[in-house]
């Protein structure tokens, strides 16, 4: 008599959640850029109907809002007080430039996406740094602009300029951290030096 053979067991189908879909775009985007990103292509990746999705995100537009929100919750780290204001703003913004590094659809839904609360609340803390330092309010919020600006088009034009399908710098990272270290000590100092003129 043959034995019959002994059934394997399907794989359970994993829950699909909204963390779940939106780690999926995430992977999708960092590897294949912003314009990759479609609900049908992600249903595919995740094994599921596009329609599911949408139980969960009711548009493409609602999910890039909730990866902005998931990306600013990184960045919404408590301040410590006893540091320069300019080594907490250089702390910041170096911990902005990482998560682009690690994540190069930071940079797409940073410029393709309205903001959110996270993110504002991120500006906020760092606009009450700068006024406690002595800016007035339109000059510090000048100064997040630029230091923002300067993070995100600098890790933009590492995105534009990096091989498909590579992460940010992966040849030449140290090179082009030192350049971007170099580029953020430089407006610090303009920063500096324009607070001492006007005291």
């Amino acid at each position: 008599r043959m034995k019959k053979p002994v059934a394997t067991p399907k794989p359970k189908r994993q829950l699909l959640t909204p963390e779940r879909i939106m780690q999926a775009a995430i992977e999708m985007m960092d590897q294949e850029g912003f314009a990759a990103l479609s609900m049908r292509k992600l249903a595919g990746k995740l094994h599921v109907e596009a329609m599911s999705l949408y139980d969960h995100f009711p548009s493409k537009e609602a999910l890039l809002l909730a990866m902005r929100s998931h990306f600013y919750q990184q960045l919404n780290t408590a301040i410590p007080t006893r540091a320069a204001w300019h080594e907490l703003m250089a702390a910041n913004m170096t911990a902005l430039y990482h998560l682009g590094v690690r994540h190069p659809s930071f940079v797409a839904v940073h410029l393709h996406v309205l903001s959110v609360p996270e993110s504002r609340q991120r500006g906020d803390i760092d606009l009450a740094l700068l006024m406690k330092a002595g800016f007035s309010e339109k000059e510090a919020a000048s100064a997040i602009i630029t230091l923002v600006s300067y993070v995100i088009g600098f890790l933009h034009r590492m995105v534009l300029s990096r091989p498909s399908g590579s992460r940010i710098g992966e040849i030449t990272r140290k090179d082009q951290e030192a350049t971007f270290q170099f580029g953020l000590d430089a407006i610090l100092a303009g920063l500096k030096a324009s607070l001492r003129n006007k005291a």
